[in-house]
């Protein structure tokens, strides 16, 4: 199946005045042929801004095309608008801006999706006795600093801890020039060896782990 533009037909469906501008196009009146949604979504390909995938709904009766800005939406909604497809004799796609406005899941999505991808570049820290994975950082622990009291790595949770497998150990009581300090150790899955330790037990909130 292939699309051509309508005839100097503008679509009757929800004028733009109506609904916010958003870099997210709604559309609707796509004919019934199951390759009708390929059809679809590569001519939105074909449009400037254009953000792939084109989501669906109602099985497929509705679509979604996301673009980087308003403007490529804009220009994409006015040039689509009407468009036909062949052995169809509808009155072509009716397209508005979608009036639930996305930017902001969009950039949630874009937030998450580089955290993802800066994850999977973090240094990874296996155990030293069997290998088996145990802290993933964000930062390479020797950037980090060390204590004073025993040189271990302060690792702020918060910034810098993406990931961490580890059992809980015993709680030691260290004396100190100014007091006694907890530890509440973690220790390796596979071998139980001593990792790291928290001033709280796994689970409970707490500002830095020493590694």
């Amino acid at each position: 199946m292939s699309a051509r533009l309508g005839e100097g037909k503008a679509s009757s469906f929800k004028h733009s005045a109506w609904v916010k501008p958003s870099p997210t196009l709604y559309i609707t009146n796509i004919p019934p042929p199951d390759n009708a949604l390929a059809t679809l979504e590569a001519t939105l390909q074909q449009q400037d801004g254009f953000e792939p995938p084109m989501r669906t709904a109602k099985g497929g009766a509705v679509a979604f095309g996301d673009f980087k800005d308003v403007q490529s939406a804009t220009n994409a909604m006015h040039k689509l608008s009407g468009l036909q497809f062949d052995d169809w004799s509808g009155e072509g796609l009716r397209i508005s801006y979608d009036k639930d406005d996305n930017t902001e899941k969009r950039a949630k999505k874009a937030e998450q999706e580089a955290f993802e991808k800066a994850s999977r570049l973090c240094p990874r820290l296996l155990c030293n006795i069997c290998g088996t994975f145990c802290v993933k950082l964000s930062k390479p622990l020797e950037k980090l600093p060390r204590r004073g009291t025993d040189s271990s790595h302060v690792i702020d949770e918060a910034r810098y801890l993406v990931e961490l497998r580890a059992k809980k150990g015993e709680v030691s009581h260290i004396k100190r020039e100014k007091g006694v300090e907890t530890q509440c150790r973690l220790l390796c899955e596979q071998c139980s060896t001593f990792l790291a330790y928290r001033p709280v037990p796994i689970g409970e909130p707490t500002k830095y782990m020493y590694l």
